[in-house]
């Protein structure tokens, strides 16, 4: 996965899955359905977990857009149809049904900020079936603060 991916996503736990899932998919979006959204500007971005998970930083060395960001960072087991990225007003909205082995995934995610100096993300993705243990439906809140150069 590339870094400016890594920077959207959570920290590896069950949430931060959930966040790298619903970035995966929208990461697939046809680009000539997709609008060209530019991802976080280059430089160190320290990441909050709005939910209680530890903070990170990590250094973005080249702006690309949302969907370069995510090409190619896809997990194997991992398929999503029906994807896309749209501006409303000045929030990003995702949406896209994903399916890894027998689980269905319907992620939705806004992502709010310049994508310059901050950002906030929130990532909802509901199960189908539920995994055995676990919720039905994971909600992640991110907010990032650019710190200056990598």
């Amino acid at each position: 996965m590339s870094k400016g991916a890594a920077l959207l996503l959570g920290n590896g736990d069950a949430s931060g899955r959930v966040a790298c899932l619903a970035f995966v998919c929208l990461a697939l979006i046809t680009p000539a359905l997709a609008q060209e959204i530019p991802g976080p500007a280059p430089g160190r971005w320290r990441i909050v977990d709005e939910d209680g998970g530890p903070a990170r930083e990590e250094c973005v060395e080249k702006q690309e857009t949302l969907e370069e960001m995510f090409r190619g960072s896809s997990e194997d087991d991992l398929r999503c149809a029906g994807l896309r990225f749209r501006r409303e007003g000045p929030t990003i909205v995702g949406h896209g049904i994903c399916t890894s082995e027998d689980v269905k995934i319907t992620m939705d995610i806004k992502i709010t900020g310049d994508l310059v100096k901050t950002w906030t993300s929130e990532t909802v993705a509901r199960f189908s079936p539920p995994p055995s243990p676990g919720p039905e439906t994971v909600r992640q809140r991110l907010r990032a603060t650019r710190l200056g150069a990598c």
